[in-house]
Order: C-alpha cells, then sequence, then structure tokens
C-alpha cells in the first residue's frame, strides 16, 4: 500500500477552541512515545480489567488508559480504510482528591466495549481510531468517547461512493492511510482552509481568489470563477492540497500537532446560504484525527 507520509504545519488561531483538555499520563519516566513502554502499559491495564481489581488513578491516568486499552484491543488498523463514519457515548464518576477509582474506570471501558459490540453487529465495519474527550475533571470527571468507524472496503459499492467531489477526497485520503498503526494521545477536530496559513496555496497567482487559492475546496459567489463541480484537474489538485493541509505541522501554519500522525478523515461538502441564497461552498475535515502512532504487534 502507498504511504502518505508528508511534511506538514501549524495551526490557525481558532483551532484553540477545538481542541480538547487532555493532560499526558502522570506516570514517573513514562514516555508516550516508546512503544514498547506504551504496549506494556496497555497491557497492565488489561490484565488489571482482567482481574477486576487495580488501583485509585489520576483523571488524565484514566483518560489516557481508556483510550489506549480501546485502541490497541479494538480498531483494525490492519484492515484498508474505506469512508469513515463517527459514534459516540458519554460517560461520568466521581473525583475524589484528585483520583478516580478502579471499579467506575473499568465501568467505563466496559460501557465502550459494549458500544463498540452494538456498532459493528452486523455491519460490514471496522473501528480506525478511538478518542476520549474530557468535558470536566473537577468533582466530577465526565467524558465522551467517540468511535471513528470504517467502511469495509472490499463491501463498498464505486456507484454510492462518489457521489460528490468530497466523498472522492474522503476515499482517496482513507484507501491510502498507512496500515498496521494503532494511536494513543487521540485528538480530533474540524479542519477548514482559511483557518490555517498553510490552506493556502503559495503557488497561485491567478486572478480569483476561490480558483485554486485554497489548497481545500473553498468557493464563494460573489467571484465569476464560482461553480459547485470540481473537473478531473480541480478534483486531483484539491486532493492533493487536502492531503497537504491535514498533514502540516502546527508549527508550519497547519493543523497536524507535533509528534502525531494523521490517523483518519472525514471530508464533507457544506454550503453557505443568505437569506435563501447560495453564497459558499466549502469542503471541511469533519473531523480529522490525529494520534500518536504506534507498530501494531505481529499477534494483536
Amino acid at each position: 500500500m502507498k504511504k502518505l507520509f508528508f511534511v506538514i504545519l501549524s495551526a490557525g488561531l481558532m483551532l484553540s477552541a477545538c481542541k480538547k483538555d487532555k493532560e499526558m499520563p502522570t506516570n514517573n519516566g513514562f514516555n508516550p512515545h516508546d512503544d514498547k513502554a506504551v504496549e506494556a502499559r496497555i497491557k497492565s491495564f488489561n490484565q488489571s480489567l482482567q482481574q477486576k481489581q487495580g488501583e485509585p488513578m489520576t483523571v488524565s491516568d484514566a483518560t489516557w488508559n481508556i483510550e489506549a486499552a480501546l485502541n490497541y484491543n479494538y480498531c483494525r488498523t490492519d484492515l484498508q480504510q474505506g469512508l469513515t463514519s463517527q459514534d459516540s457515548i458519554f460517560f461520568e464518576m466521581p473525583v475524589s482528591d484528585g483520583t478516580v477509582s478502579f471499579s467506575n474506570v473499568s465501568e467505563a471501558y466496559n460501557q465502550a466495549v459494549a458500544k463498540i459490540q452494538t456498532l459493528l453487529k452486523g455491519e460490514n465495519l471496522h473501528l480506525v481510531v478511538i478518542d476520549v474527550k474530557p468535558l470536566q475533571t473537577e468533582g466530577i470527571f465526565k467524558a465522551k468517547i467517540f468511535f471513528m468507524a470504517s467502511k469495509d472496503i472490499t463491501n463498498e459499492s464505486k456507484d454510492v461512493l462518489f457521489t460528490n467531489a468530497a466523498s472522492q477526497i474522503s476515499y482517496y485520503i482513507a484507501t491510502h492511510m498507512p496500515a498496521g498503526y494503532y494511536y494513543t494521545d487521540v485528538e480530533h477536530f474540524p479542519v477548514l482552509p482559511y483557518w490555517y496559513q498553510a490552506g493556502i496555496n503559495p503557488n497561485w497567482n491567478g486572478q480569483y481568489i476561490n480558483y485554486y487559492y485554497y489548497r481545500m475546496f473553498n468557493n464563494y459567489t460573489y467571484f465569476p470563477a464560482f461553480h459547485q463541480y470540481l473537473n478531473q484537474d480541480e478534483l486531483n489538485f484539491y486532493t492533493q492540497g487536502t492531503i497537504t493541509l491535514l498533514n502540516t505541522y502546527t508549527t508550519q501554519g497547519g493543523p497536524r500537532p507535533v509528534g502525531k500522525m494523521l490517523s483518519s478523515c472525514n471530508i464533507e461538502g457544506r454550503t453557505w446560504n443568505n437569506n435563501g441564497q447560495l453564497q459558499q461552498i466549502y469542503h471541511c475535515a469533519s473531523p480529522a484525527y490525529y494520534g500518536i502512532a504506534h507498530l501494531n504487534p505481529p499477534n494483536n
């Protein structure tokens, strides 16, 4: 499989409002980028789940343990991605002296497993990446678990897939995602081209802003080149432009967090209307998922 490794850059001002409040795990000396250390910690948590006993832990550790174990145990990153969809559940538990009980953490994890079983039952789907997003950490630990699922590509109908340019771009990106990784420290958020410096095409010197000016398709009615459908040349340009933007690091004007890899995304075509009049057509990554990538062990 062809792998898409692009050098990418930093985030715009609006991005900070979209990111989650997720802290790194508190274990002293733990390196979240060390594949062996990460796997050992996940296996230790799995064992505690099986034995139904464990020590209280901080909210950040609970977040990391639940998310990492779900990604390690249930995401099929050995399978090629197709078009994706997102689902979610909420959980909450009391916080006492800065910690949560293991029994409550185990219950939250099991709620997620039950959701996964329901989500995948009778469907040609597999999980790609899971994100645990804390919503409240003081007094009560509230969080939302997001599940990014992909259609099994062998069961997809191409006639259904390519109904619009956004789905074509989504499909191309999905089918070219690198396989064989699972993810920890996951985060996800929407990406629009005009939020980021890297969303602007520096090589475009044309007359109209809405024609190749943005890397992702972004079209305004008040420019003469306004149109709804992309020809093949435009489709190729905006496909590669979208990939470039999504893989540009925050340090260089893009959305990609440093040290993390794009794990999945869904491109949507959206419109903006004013008093019933179509004003704008644009593409949005809704959402883009990033995480620290770890090689899947051979037996996982």
